[in-house]
């Protein structure tokens, strides 16, 4: 879709049509319909106006909001229980270690130990790998939700006045 212009009389029309029409002719696209600019900018500023309704924004504020206060709690929760499990892929190292040891001197030790103590230390090593990855604990930034609903709803309500009063400057902004 691109905009196009023609005489109309003494004055100039405005319109939207195909592309691939205007330029390569009906050979390529037989889409020949034209949209006069100012209808279509209109149905545009209209159904942004409407994304920007109070009730629409004020829900999108609400999800928001439940999901910040979600996240830093849930990456709380993770990182104890990793340093929780690694302490104890660490203890059971050190049995599997010990139980290898107290084999008599001329016994090899036995190889299901060997390999229980390789995949324990594997298990501590990716634990080990996943909490370094975790992020560091952050304090929990309070929001005034009220306050931040209110903003938002404000800021929507001025996009959405000038959306509906001035729709070139609407046209720029889009």
């Amino acid at each position: 879709m691109i905009a196009m212009s023609r005489h109309h009389g003494r004055r100039r029309g405005y319109f939207y049509g195909c592309a691939n029409n205007w330029k390569r002719g009906p050979a390529i696209c037989r889409n020949t319909v034209r949209i006069p600019q100012e209808a279509l900018d209109r149905a545009v500023v209209d159904a942004m106006a409407n994304a920007l309704d109070s009730e629409l924004v004020e829900a999108a504020v609400e999800q928001a909001l439940t999901r910040l206060s979600e996240t830093p709690q849930e990456e709380a929760d993770r990182r104890p229980t990793l340093e929780r499990e690694i302490a104890e892929a660490r203890r059971q190292e050190q049995r599997l270690a010990d139980a290898i040891a107290q084999g008599t001197s001329g016994d090899t030790p036995p190889e299901a130990l060997i390999t229980a103590l390789r995949a324990e230390e594997m298990r501590r090593k990716v634990m080990e790998q996943e909490l370094a990855t975790q992020p560091q604990p952050t304090a929990v930034v309070s929001l005034d939700r009220v306050r931040v609903a209110r903003e938002l709803r404000t800021r929507a309500e001025d996009m959405r006045g000038l959306l509906l009063r001035q729709p070139e400057h609407a046209r720029e902004i889009l």
